[in-house]
């Protein structure tokens, strides 16, 4: 069954004039101010949750003609340095009004495209989203040159499906600093939940593979909270790869629909 996206819904809306057809700068920059409604729920951005290694750089696969993605590489099976990716201004990023997180509690704290654990979907699922923040924001963006010469320096196999077809870079990512959730639960299952995640660290085995690793902690207000040591990844936008060439970009001058954006999770690659 496919599993359809929802949507950040982040901070303060845009207001946009319905009569006006806004030009590509207008696009452009409403795709790169703040955390609004406008940004995130663009039809050519996909949201995929936070995730410490699917990012700028990562290497995804469309599943169809009409959408559906799903990621191919991380960005640490394609060993991407610092040098590749330019890191934008941060800007200040509000969460805390977000209703998509409010109605489904779970995608704030677990990525769409990892292989979370079973027991991790179900207990966060059943939680309420008090308030989600950060200190910062900033676009990450791939540049264009040098990626592509590290992309033909890969090892063979890597290479070979990277030249595959339907295959896409995710050219600029979403970076949020200092995210963090507060989540609570009902008095019933407060005590499970409480057991089962205060005072740990969510590694792979709870979140997936490419999921955020999160501190879990039990707040003096009886709530828990969870948040990241590291920056994380919540959003991106693609461009197409032809034979492992950067040709086409979705989000620059031109903003393009993605389609249906459902996702299948990653798979590792041995």
């Amino acid at each position: 069954m496919r599993t359809h996206l929802t949507f950040l819904i982040l901070g303060t809306a845009f207001f946009v004039n319905a009569c006006k057809t806004p030009d590509a700068a207008d696009a452009n920059a409403k795709f790169v101010q703040g955390c609004a409604d406008s940004v995130l729920s663009s039809r050519s951005l996909l949201y995929f949750g936070p995730s410490n290694q699917i990012g700028p750089g990562s290497i995804w696969s469309r599943l169809g003609d009409l959408g559906g993605y799903q990621p191919q590489w991380r960005n640490e099976d394609l060993g991407i340095m610092p040098r590749l990716i330019d890191r934008g201004a941060s800007f200040k990023c509000d969460l805390s009004s977000s209703s998509t997180f409010a109605a489904d509690a779970g995608l704030s704290v677990l990525s769409t495209v990892t292989n979370a654990s079973a027991d991790a979907k179900a207990d966060f699922a059943r939680g309420r989203v008090v308030k989600v923040s950060s200190t910062g924001a900033a676009w990450d963006t791939v540049v264009a040159g040098p990626y592509t010469v590290h992309l033909a320096s890969l090892p063979p196999a890597v290479r070979t499906d990277v030249m595959g077809a339907n295959r896409l870079i995710m050219r600029r990512a979403l970076r949020i600093d200092g995210y963090k959730v507060v989540m609570d639960f009902d008095t019933a299952i407060k005590p499970e939940i409480k057991a089962k995640y205060a005072g740990r660290i969510l590694g792979n085995e709870t979140v997936g593979e490419v999921g955020a690793h999160l501190t879990a902690n039990w707040t003096a207000e009886d709530k828990l909270e969870l948040s990241a040591s590291d920056s994380v990844y919540v959003a991106g936008e693609f461009a197409q790869l032809v034979n492992g060439q950067w040709v086409g970009t979705r989000g620059d001058s031109v903003v393009e629909d993605l389609g249906d954006k459902w996702v299948r999770p990653y798979t590792a690659r041995h």
